[in-house]
């Protein structure tokens, strides 16, 4: 027996279908040690970005912190940084947010990248950034104090969108995959969850339902797949994905993705296949098109 479900944040539609056990309890399964950035991590990555309102949270910064020529071999010593890094942020901005993301260097090194919520005048202030790096990593390396890290604003929501998919979510670089050699636990985190003020809504849906609305999600995939590889555009990391057979997500404004929703079930009322599959077709390609005008005005 299987449960259906739709799961609508700000900018994201992700149907879930969960087996259930006698009785109607839903079976989730226990994560195993951490061993990688694999693509059910990196998923989870992404549909959270996209859950984020920019006009809740407003644009982050964009920070990087580096470790100097000589740096600790053991990622508990790395995790230990990062978090009395972040208490250094919160002395100062009690409420601020954060998502961070951890991977190797070409040299081997790791660094971080961060985008952080709530750190206002952080920008005027670079000089105490670097000095807190130098302090929390206890280097005595006057170059890593001077470059150590950087930090800059984010100017647009697409911004954002294209920073996390080079930089949170980039899994392989130059073919090479940008994870270490050996364990370091968690390759990305987020600090005061709450602070990011993210809100969904969960839909019961039927199994008719489900499937209907993956075709419309899956179909609108596949069409702007052709029309990037029509203009021939440049080649880039795409956060809209797409899911097995049990599942599918994808970025879409809310208000389509609850149209998504909706369709499906005024469909199954009618009884008239013949009748309901040309208002299926039109709700699509409707959906398509405001969805496009929405990508364009991020």
């Amino acid at each position: 027996m299987y449960s259906y479900r739709a799961v609508i944040g700000h900018g994201l539609i992700d149907l879930k279908r969960t087996a259930n056990f006698r009785g109607g309890a839903r079976y989730n399964a226990k994560r195993g040690e951490i061993s990688g950035f694999s693509e059910s991590s990196r998923s989870r990555l992404l549909r959270m970005v996209a859950c984020l309102n920019k006009e809740d949270i407003g644009l982050p910064l964009f920070i990087t912190l580096t470790y100097p020529e000589i740096y600790p071999s053991n990622p508990e010593i790395w995790k230990d940084h990062l978090h009395n890094f972040r208490r250094e942020l919160q002395r100062q901005w009690e409420g601020m947010a954060a998502i961070w993301r951890l991977e190797p260097q070409e040299r081997g090194a790791p660094h971080y990248h961060l985008m952080v919520w709530g750190c206002e005048g952080l920008l005027k202030r670079k000089s105490w950034l670097s000095r807190k790096w130098f302090e929390v990593v206890g280097s005595g390396d006057l170059n890593h104090l001077k470059a150590g890290t950087s930090v800059e604003p984010a100017k647009r929501w697409r911004g954002v969108r294209s920073y996390v998919s080079k930089y949170l979510a980039k899994i392989e670089k130059g073919g090479k995959k940008q994870v270490f050699d050996y364990p370091v636990g968690r390759y990305w985190g987020v600090w005061n969850k709450p602070g990011l003020r993210i809100k969904t809504e969960e839909v019961e849906l039927t199994r008719e339902e489900f499937n209907r609305a993956r075709r419309i999600i899956r179909k609108y995939y596949e069409s702007m797949q052709r029309r990037k590889k029509a203009k021939k555009k440049q080649k880039r990391a795409s956060m809209n994905q797409v899911g097995d057979n049990s599942g599918i997500w994808m970025m879409i404004p809310k208000d389509q993705g609850m149209r998504i929703i909706e369709r499906p079930r005024q469909v199954t009322i009618n009884q008239d296949a013949r009748e309901s599959g040309p208002r299926h077709i039109s709700h699509f390609a409707e959906s398509c098109r405001e969805f496009r005008r929405w990508e364009l005005a991020a």
